[in-house]
């Protein structure tokens, strides 16, 4: 992709983005449309003169309307999803395929919404428990450097030796490494997460499936020093949350399970393609053996226990699934929630200790140089 693709494609994501966070409404539109057996270019037409109309603009709907009907416009006999995906987030194509193979397509619709609106719970759990930290990190950083850069230095300079105890002899080295490496250390951490998030959905193999299965408790207790299990937790738990939301539409539409597990695996990333792939290849070894296929890394413990409870009220596995996708989602959003309030309450912990570790120790700085410099101090050691 050259540069100019790369900007039209950005381009299209920023005029996209407003009608991609309201496409739930969307969908119900047309699931009423089909119900009225209203064609699909007639809703599409209406649709977008109702976004182009002064009264009730609507700029990105009118340009994801714009684009649908440019597909349909070249005349051939594209499926719903084929139109859809012209402007619709990669992760509901697949299930947007559902739409076209089921019977009730309202029906597949309304789930998709459903799906669509646990996810944005999702997300929204992790949001909220990040943005604390978030907010508060830069902050307590500019603290800590004008307390190392202005405060401290200046002390120093004018102290005599017996100030510098233990205590104040740390504080007083903390704030030289500060100042003299703290925006270097900064822009690593900031390449390091950043570094992390991109390869959250590529690493893949046995030893991020070990981490993953870390107790959320040992993952507090080691995160000052190993911190990435929490992370992947959390990463994990929510990807897990669209991809049994997924497989109940898929399922709901009349998919068998290999078949929704394929489709699923066809466009995911590599990460969720080496777990499904796992699971795929235990269950065509042994195809009744739903809990250990599923019990390779992919699912919580909670959430396997769960899915072995169900399993003995119900044989039909799709079913299980269903349900899973619809009612234990719940359960996720709560395993997503605790782990990210814990990443939350470690973040602030180590924060506030900074912060405290520099300002006691300005403050026992100052009170042992005002010691030394006394008078009465001074004469004593004569």
């Amino acid at each position: 992709m050259n540069l100019m693709q790369a900007v039209q494609s950005a381009w299209v994501w920023v005029q996209l983005l407003e009608f991609r966070s309201k496409r739930d409404e969307f969908y119900i539109q047309l699931a009423k449309s089909i119900e009225r057996r209203e064609r699909l270019r007639t809703f599409l037409v209406e649709e977008q003169k109702i976004a182009k109309a002064r009264a009730t603009r609507d700029s990105s709907r009118e340009f994801a309307m714009q684009r649908m009907l440019a597909k349909l416009s070249q005349g051939q006999d594209f499926r719903i999803s084929q139109i859809l995906a012209e402007v619709m987030p990669r992760e509901d194509k697949l299930m947007l395929s559902a739409v076209d193979q089921s019977k009730d397509k309202p029906e597949t619709l309304r789930s998709l919404v459903t799906a669509i609106r646990e996810q944005k719970q999702a997300k929204a759990l992790i949001v909220k428990a990040m943005f604390p930290p978030m907010v508060m990190l830069p902050g307590v950083f500019i603290f800590s450097y004008i307390l190392a850069t202005q405060s401290i230095p200046v002390i120093s300079k004018i102290a005599p030796p017996e100030v510098w105890t233990p205590y104040n002899a740390a504080v007083r080295d903390f704030s030289q490494h500060v100042a003299n490496h703290g925006f270097k250390v900064l822009g690593a951490l900031a390449a390091l997460v950043a570094y992390v998030g991109y390869q959250m959905p590529r690493w893949k193999g046995v030893w991020r499936g070990r981490i993953e299965r870390i107790p959320q408790g040992m993952g507090l207790l080691i995160f000052p020093v190993f911190p990435i299990a929490l992370p992947l937790s959390i990463y994990r738990d929510f990807q897990v949350s669209l991809l049994l939301t997924s497989l109940a539409v898929l399922l709901k539409s009349g998919s068998t399970l290999t078949g929704a597990l394929d489709s699923l695996r066809s466009t995911a990333q590599p990460w969720m393609q080496w777990h499904l792939r796992r699971v795929s290849r235990h269950l065509y070894v042994a195809p009744t053996e739903y809990v250990e296929a599923f019990a390779k890394g992919l699912l919580s413990p909670k959430l396997l226990a769960r899915l072995a409870t169900t399993i003995r009220n119900d044989s039909r596995f799709d079913r299980v699934l269903i349900e899973l996708g619809t009612q234990g989602i719940g359960e996720v959003r709560k395993e997503i929630e605790k782990t990210s309030k814990g990443l939350n309450t470690m973040l602030l912990i180590a924060a506030a200790a900074c912060v405290l570790f520099l300002y006691v120790g300005q403050l026992s700085i100052a009170q042992s140089m005002t010691d030394a410099l006394d008078p009465v101090n001074k004469m004593k050691q004569y």
